[in-house]
């Protein structure tokens, strides 16, 4: 099967109303196939003929699942953007084309027969759901290295029994080959266990195109940190299919605006450098470089041995990955990655700690400070070169740095949204997100179920705080993410002052007098917020199930809601709510289990036009939009 044949199939879907895999979200119609400008349309309205879109989302698809038998369209298509929702549809209502879920995420799952009409959705559940889900673990453990160490020693034992048999003709040559053929058998096996297809189906597609050597997209790494199951805080599940249609009944000038927010910015321009590290260091003595103290949390500081290392890597001449900067309108540059490797080596060169636990380089270099290196060794870490890329100050510089904080991975792992925002608003912000995830209140408030790793207890707090310091009446922001840079922004501006700093992450710091007034106001309402709703709600604070038998995750909008809400209430206020949290507590869970559309005012009429709920509006995420 190639391309055009599935594009021959798609083209049957026109004209058909077609169901999304989110069952809450509207159906679709393919309207048209522009095959000879490889455009095909999406709309809403089998009468209208749409939004545009092109073959090339389409083909990376089918690239994709072709490669794995499975295929996440967000990765496929490297997520961001315009909504994925309306080609994963396409596909999934193809015959052959199942889906599921895997960590949380829609996945589309090729078949190698029919399995269902066209234009209907099919699920793979039960059984085949379990096998699915078991390769798919064996496809990300298949190791290419240890396939071709595998692959080698075969191949080298069989050309050396073959010279064998050239010579004379033995019969235990015939067992020495067959136990080969065995270790051959076994490698094929372990393969064969990771191609992600049920009862061989994928062996049917005989024609598919061979894959083709060509050079490695830069890929975004799937990120399963920030599962609700580690994070502790619900996953959101964005219903991208009324985004669509937001963008296909928009005026001509929105779209001309939303076309150039989510665009790639082509602004881009980058410095490539090779600056030796007494520069660095010079740079840094002046503080002419951001270290960004508080963005970096214990769980990203190295431990000495990883520290010892890398001054030994220099050492001995090896090269270190690329760094990158970038520069702000007075010079000054921001570590947008290779933040720890800067630290370490600033902090070695000022004698801050000695070397340990080399092994490479002679013994005698261990528990040498900078200074006690010979001068030969200490030209060697000064004139030491790096290969640097700095942002140029030209460019559109503060979105495109939040854009390669997104693509830079920093040791196989992305920066999660709330760490961008650190690096990007360092300040007095971040030390008092840091005081407020690690205070007492939050963590009883939460019963300790958000994980600090990843900076997620922070950007949990954040989104509360945010409606407490800038309210909710003139939300004037494009999206979300901006309202909460827009309130570090404005908290930055503002003096803190904290006691017992140094215990800051273990929560026995607290906030000075001398700091500004509306930090401390701001710290009295959120954690007011945090013990009511502790109070009120108990073990079910922030849950949307009333179910003490589910381990469920926290959901952030109903964080929001309640913090913000009993942040603000007087004393008259919460002597009500105490004498009426029962039926609070009550009416809250019907609200969500009804999904009732009484406490749901949407700006946008579309959402109103679906009979969008309550529970809805804590479930799905539409790109961050404002809806």
């Amino acid at each position: 099967m190639q391309f055009k044949d599935v594009l021959s199939d798609i083209e049957k879907l026109v004209g058909k109303q077609l169901q999304s895999v989110n069952p809450k979200t509207a159906p679709i119609f393919l309207t048209k196939i522009d095959t000879e400008s490889k455009k095909y349309f999406i709309s809403s309205n089998s009468d209208e003929e749409g939004n545009t879109r092109y073959f090339g989302e389409l083909e990376a698809i089918w690239s994709e699942l072709k490669h794995k038998g499975f295929c996440s369209v967000d990765q496929a298509l490297f997520g961001g953007g315009t909504s994925r929702n309306q080609p994963e549809t396409l596909f999934a209502n193809l015959p052959y084309i199942q889906y599921f879920r895997f960590k949380g995420k829609k996945h589309i799952f090729l078949r190698g027969t029919h399995v269902h009409a066209l234009g209907t959705l099919s699920e793979v559940i039960g059984d085949e759901l379990s096998l699915v889900l078991s390769k798919i673990d064996n496809y990300f453990s298949l190791s290419n290295l240890d396939i071709s160490t595998q692959q080698t020693s075969i191949t080298s034992k069989l050309r050396s029994t073959l010279r064998v048999i050239e010579r004379t003709q033995s019969g235990p040559l015939a067992k020495e080959l067959s136990l080969i053929l065995d270790d051959l058998v076994e490698l094929e096996q372990k393969v064969s266990n990771a191609v992600v297809t049920v009862n061989g189906e994928l062996n049917q597609l005989t024609n598919i195109e061979p894959a083709q050597v060509k050079r490695l997209p830069v890929l975004s790494v799937e990120d399963y940190i920030e599962d609700e199951s580690f994070t502790g805080v619900e996953n959101e599940l964005e219903d991208t299919s009324i985004a669509d249609d937001l963008t296909m009944h928009a005026t001509p000038e929105s779209k001309m605006e939303l076309e150039r927010s989510e665009r790639n910015h082509g602004g881009l321009r980058i410095r490539h450098i090779t600056p030796v590290l007494s520069l660095i260091f010079e740079r840094l003595s002046y503080d002419e470089i951001e270290l960004q103290p508080d963005f970096q949390r214990e769980d990203r500081v190295w431990k000495p041995a990883r520290q010892s290392k890398l001054i030994e890597s220099i050492l001995m001449g090896l090269p270190l990955p690329a760094f990158y900067f970038a520069e702000r309108n007075d010079g000054d540059w921001i570590v947008v990655d290779g933040l720890q490797r800067i630290t370490t080596i600033f902090s070695y060169m000022k004698d801050e700690f000695t070397l340990n636990g080399l092994e490479s380089i002679d013994d005698t270099y261990n528990g040498k400070f900078f200074s006690g290196l010979s001068r030969l060794d200490k030209r060697k870490i000064r004139e030491y070169q790096i290969t640097a890329h700095v942002i140029d100050d030209e460019s559109d510089t503060e979105n495109l740095i939040v854009e390669l904080f997104h693509r830079i991975n920093t040791y196989g792992v992305k920066l999660s949204d709330q760490e961008i925002r650190s690096a990007m608003y360092q300040g007095s912000s971040v030390t008092f997100l840091r005081y407020l995830s690690s205070s007492s209140e939050f963590i009883k408030a939460t019963y300790s179920r958000v994980s600090p790793h990843r900076q997620k207890d922070m950007g949990l707090c954040l989104s509360a705080l945010s409606y407490i310091a800038l309210g909710y009446k003139d939300f004037n922001y494009k999206t979300y993410d901006s309202f909460l840079c827009t309130a570090m922004e404005q908290m930055n501006k503002l003096e803190l002052f904290l006691d017992h700093v140094k215990a800051i992450d273990v929560g026995e710091s607290s906030i000075s007098n001398e700091s500004n007034g509306k930090y401390i106001e701001l710290d009295k309402k959120f954690k007011q917020g945090l013990m009511l709703a502790h109070d009120v709600f108990e073990e079910f604070a922030f849950k949307k199930t009333f179910d003490s038998s589910r381990v469920s995750p926290i959901s952030k909008p109903l964080f929001e809601v309640i913090v913000a809400t009993f942040a603000f209430l007087d004393e008259s206020q919460v002597s009500e709510l105490r004498v009426n949290s029962d039926e609070l507590v009550r009416e809250l869970y019907k609200a969500i289990d009804i999904d009732t559309t009484e406490f749901s005012v949407w700006e946008s009429k579309l959402y109103t036009e679906y009979s969008r709920g309550f529970s809805y509006s804590i479930s799905s995420s539409t790109g961050k939009r404002v809806t």
